[in-house]
C-alpha cells in the first residue's frame, strides 16, 4: 500500500482548470447551438411537423419533438371569483394581501428565541418563517478584456478542426434527413 498523500489542487490550478472547461464548453456550444436552433426553427415553422428524427449508424438516435402548452384556466379577477365562490357557499377565509405585505415588511428575527416579531408592536407573528440567506446559488465567470478571445483562440488551435467536423462524424447515410414522426391520431 502506498502511503503517499495526494496534494489537493491549488486555487490557481482549480481556476485554470475551470477556465479551460468554460472556454471549451462555450467553444463547443458556439458550433453546436446553430445546428440545434436550426432544427428547432424548422419544426416550429412547419405547421404539419411536430417532430424530426435522426439516426446514427443506421439506428434511430434521437427524436426532436415540439412541446405545446396545454389549455388551462386561471383566476383573472380575484374579487369576482371570491364573490362567486361566496354565492356558491365555497368561500374560505383568506388573509388580506395588504396585511400580509405589512407583516412581512415589519417582521424582525430574534435569533435567541428563533421567533419572528412585529417590529412595531413587539408581538410574535405566528406562521412566518425566516431564511437567513447567504447560500451560494451560482458561480459565474467574468471574463477579462481579451480573456474570452484568447481562450477561444486556444480552443480553436487545440480542437477547432475536429469540433468543426462534428456534423460530419456520422456516416453519410445517417446524415440524410429522416422521416418525421407522424402526428398521433386524436
Amino acid at each position: 500500500m502506498s502511503t503517499e498523500e495526494t496534494t489537493p489542487p491549488t486555487t490557481a490550478e482549480l481556476a485554470q482548470a475551470a477556465l479551460v472547461a468554460i472556454a471549451f464548453k462555450e467553444f463547443v456550444a458556439g458550433i453546436c447551438d446553430p445546428h440545434i436552433k436550426a432544427n428547432q426553427e424548422h419544426i416550429k415553422s412547419t405547421p404539419s411537423l411536430r417532430s424530426t428524427t435522426a439516426a446514427f449508424n443506421g439506428q434511430l438516435a434521437v427524436t426532436f419533438t415540439e412541446s405545446r402548452k396545454k389549455p388551462s384556466f386561471f383566476v383573472a379577477d380575484q374579487s369576482a371569483f371570491l364573490d362567486y365562490a361566496d354565492d356558491q357557499g365555497e368561500a374560505l377565509f383568506v388573509v388580506n394581501p395588504a396585511f400580509e405585505k405589512a407583516m412581512l415588511t415589519n417582521a424582525v428575527w430574534d435569533p435567541e428565541t428563533e421567533t419572528v416579531f412585529n417590529k412595531r408592536t413587539g408581538e410574535p407573528i405566528p406562521g412566518l418563517g425566516y431564511n437567513p440567506g447567504g447560500e451560494v446559488i451560482s458561480v459565474s465567470p467574468t471574463w477579462t478584456e481579451g480573456g474570452r478571445a484568447a481562450a477561444r483562440a486556444r480552443m480553436e488551435e487545440l480542437f477547432g478542426p475536429a469540433m468543426k467536423a462534428l456534423p460530419m462524424i456520422a456516416p453519410a447515410d445517417d446524415r440524410q434527413q429522416s422521416d418525421p414522426v407522424p402526428e398521433p391520431e386524436r
